[in-house]
């Protein structure tokens, strides 16, 4: 299931209980709701890619990253000669976390500076 699927899932289901004034035990629908969110979760998890592209979004290099799997500490998702690895099990680089954090953030203070300084600025121009 993708994550369109499982808003659509629940949009469709949210408007079946408006349409029938459905009282409902909020705890099972809770329940039902992240069983769903852990599939979509697990599906997304196990993504495979090959070194190159791993190496790109782990910020790990690809001849790291054949070395972990070689030494066991990455499964190989692929094959002896063609190895692959699942998003799951890549590592990522602790710098590579750090950078985006810190461009959320600024991203962030800068958005929240535009707003109080052109409250009410449009992006027609």
């Amino acid at each position: 299931m993708t994550n369109d699927e499982l808003r659509r899932r629940w949009e469709l289901r949210r408007d079946d209980y408006a349409r029938v004034g459905a009282h409902v035990d909020g705890a099972l629908i809770v329940k039902e709701f992240l069983r769903d969110v852990d599939a979509v979760d697990g599906a997304f998890g196990q993504q495979v890619f090959r070194l190159r592209d791993a190496a790109e979004i782990g910020g790990y290099s690809v001849r790291h990253l054949g070395r972990l799997i070689k030494q066991g500490q990455i499964p190989n998702a692929g094959r002896p000669n063609a190895p692959l690895v699942r998003l799951r099990d890549l590592p990522l680089k602790m710098s590579l976390l750090n950078a985006a954090e810190t461009r959320m953030l600024t991203g962030s203070k800068a958005q929240i500076a535009r707003s109080v300084v052109h409250p009410k600025r449009s992006n027609d121009g």
